[in-house]
């Protein structure tokens, strides 16, 4: 499934309309360049929905690249963002797979426990623990965030809701 460019260089993905029965390989309208963060589930719909590997990297992507600076994000809140309900490891997974060079802030995405996910002797906790800490997130002394404090919730926050991609 093409899509446009947006931003950070991630191609937006076509609008899935809900409920609407899709079947893998199914196009959508040419006309739909807008992107929702919802798939359509299988409680919904009744039929199985299993996008292609791709799409879904491009799904998280982009909701990773809406969490603004300041602001973190779990696993889980990107997966839930993302349609694909409580999927934090696929989540996990896209990111590793973002290419070195990206200017899509992976940084902003941490465990539930509010820590950083990487082994925390190597040179990428480093630079995440780097990164967030000259964007204004605070540590405490173990090492969590405060995720009362400092999680994103784009439901509070529309100008970085995912519905508006």
């Amino acid at each position: 499934m093409a899509g446009t460019p947006g931003r950070f260089g991630v191609a937006l993905l076509p609008r899935l309309e809900a409920p609407r029965a899709v079947k893998p390989g199914d196009s959508l309208p040419s006309g739909q360049k807008t992107f929702t963060m919802r798939l359509i589930q299988n409680s919904e719909c009744g039929a199985n929905v299993t996008p292609q590997e791709p799409d879904i990297n491009h799904r998280i992507w982009q909701v990773v690249a809406m969490i603004p600076p300041g602001r973190v994000a779990t696993y889980g809140d990107v997966a839930r963002h993302a349609g694909l309900g409580r999927a934090a490891r696929r989540v996990g997974m896209a990111l590793r797979q973002l290419p070195r060079d990206t200017r899509i802030p992976w940084h902003r995405v941490i465990n539930s426990t509010g820590r950083i996910s990487l082994p925390a002797v190597s040179a990428a906790a480093k630079q995440q623990r780097d990164r967030l800490t000259g964007e204004g997130i605070n540590f405490s002394a173990g090492g969590r965030i405060d995720l009362r404090q400092q999680r994103w919730r784009p439901e509070i926050d529309p100008a970085h809701s995912p519905a508006l991609l």
